[in-house]
C-alpha cells in the first residue's frame, strides 16, 4: 500500500509516495528524482526499504510553482521531500533528475549517499552540444501551445531518431508526455551549462563528499562523457 505525502517547500507544494520495499541494502529512506512524472518510476537499485519516488515541480501531482522557473526552487523541492521522509535519505537521481540531485548534494546535508543514472552531460565532441537558446526554443513552443512540438524537439535533443519521434505521436504514452511538455525548459535549464560540449570544471560540485555511484545503460552513448565528466 503506497502512502501519499505533501512536502512543502517554501513556496511550493510536492507529492511523494513512500513505498515499502524490503531489502537488504539499507534502512534509509530513498528519494527519487527524475524526468517525469513519479508514477511510471521504478527503483533503478533496491537502495531502500522506503523508496519514495516524487513528482517534480510541475509533474503529476505536484504544483507548478511561482513563475519565473529557478533551479533553486527544484532543490527546496526534494530537501522538503527529504525532510518529510525523515530528514537524511539516499537520492537516486535519473536524467536531468541525477544532475538536479548533485546540485542539492552540493548544497544540503540531508543526502547520505548518491546513486545517478544517466546524467545526460555532454562535455565532448561526440555530441551536438544543445544550443545556447534552447531554453526559449522551448518556452516559445509551449507559450504557443505547440506542447508536441516541444516533445518532437526534446527527442532530437536527445538523439532519438526521427522515425521514432514521428511513431510516438501514434503511441499511448504521447498524450503522457505532452501534459509535462512545459516543464521541459525546467530540465533545459538545470542542464544548460553541462550540454556545452566542454569539460565540466573540476570544482563544481566541491561539497559532494557522499558515497556517489553513476552508472548507465550498456548501450548508452554517453557512458564515456559521463566517465570524463
Amino acid at each position: 500500500m503506497s502512502e501519499v505525502l505533501r512536502a512543502t517547500a517554501p513556496e511550493s507544494r510536492t507529492r511523494s509516495r513512500a513505498r515499502d520495499r524490503p531489502s537488504s541494502w539499507s534502512t534509509a529512506p530513498c528519494a527519487a528524482a527524475r524526468s517525469g512524472p513519479c508514477r511510471s518510476w521504478r527503483p533503478a537499485l533496491p537502495i531502500a526499504t522506503r523508496p519514495t519516488p516524487y513528482d517534480r515541480r510541475g509533474r503529476g501531482g505536484s504544483a507548478p510553482g511561482k513563475e519565473p522557473y529557478a533551479v533553486e526552487r527544484e532543490i527546496e523541492d526534494l530537501e522538503a521531500v527529504i525532510d518529510a521522509a525523515g530528514g537524511s535519505a539516499y537520492v537516486c537521481g535519473v536524467s536531468s533528475g541525477a544532475v538536479l540531485a548533485l546540485e542539492t548534494a552540493n548544497r544540503s546535508t540531508r543526502i547520505a549517499k548518491l546513486a545517478l543514472y544517466e546524467p545526460p552531460f555532454i562535455v565532448d565532441d561526440s555530441r551536438q552540444p544543445v544550443p545556447r537558446d534552447i531554453v526559449e526554443q522551448f518556452e516559445r513552443l509551449i507559450a504557443t501551445g505547440r506542447r508536441g512540438d516541444a516533445v518532437r524537439l526534446f527527442m532530437k535533443i536527445v538523439g532519438a531518431p526521427a522515425v521514432f519521434a514521428a511513431l510516438m505521436r501514434l503511441m499511448p504514452g504521447w498524450g503522457k508526455l505532452k501534459a509535462v511538455a512545459h516543464t521541459l525548459p525546467y530540465d533545459m535549464r538545470i542542464m544548460l551549462d553541462h550540454q556545452r560540449g566542454k569539460p565540466i570544471p573540476a570544482g563544481r560540485w566541491t561539497s559532494v563528499t557522499m558515497p556517489t555511484f553513476v552508472f548507465a545503460g550498456r548501450e548508452e552513448p554517453s557512458v564515456d562523457a559521463q566517465r570524463h565528466a
